[in-house]
């Protein structure tokens, strides 16, 4: 006898309306460190805009100081493709991050490559 033909139907292990308990209002921990009142995370969004290759440095900076910086002030994640296109005019970088941090990190980059282009005169 096929013992799973005879096996009952199990329920999906998905609770009603998909949500995970992670989305239930848990609470995070603030920037201290302590947790406060529950605040719900905002999902990250990507933005992926494309930079001259020769403002690259400038944005990684040093040792990395410079992106190192932008990520942590702006709680994003940021990934400049560098190895793709060899040899392109352009760069892209994806930001991961909340809406207000994609924005926050663009605005950055943008100051980042002004500034170098004023420094260098191109």
């Amino acid at each position: 006898m096929d013992m799973d033909a005879a096996s009952p139907v199990q329920a999906p292990r998905t609770r009603r309306g998909g949500r995970s308990s992670r989305d239930q209002g848990t609470p995070q921990p603030g920037p201290s460190g302590s947790f406060g009142s529950p605040r719900i995370r905002q999902p990250d969004f990507p933005l992926r805009m494309l930079v001259p290759t020769q403002f690259v440095g400038a944005i990684i900076g040093k040792e990395g100081l410079t992106i190192k910086n932008v990520t942590k002030q702006t709680q994003s994640k940021v990934d400049i493709h560098r190895k793709e296109n060899a040899g392109a005019a352009e760069k892209p970088i994806t930001i991961h991050s909340t809406p207000e941090g994609c924005s926050s990190a663009c605005r950055m980059i943008l100051d980042i490559m002004h500034k170098e282009a004023n420094e260098t005169k191109t």
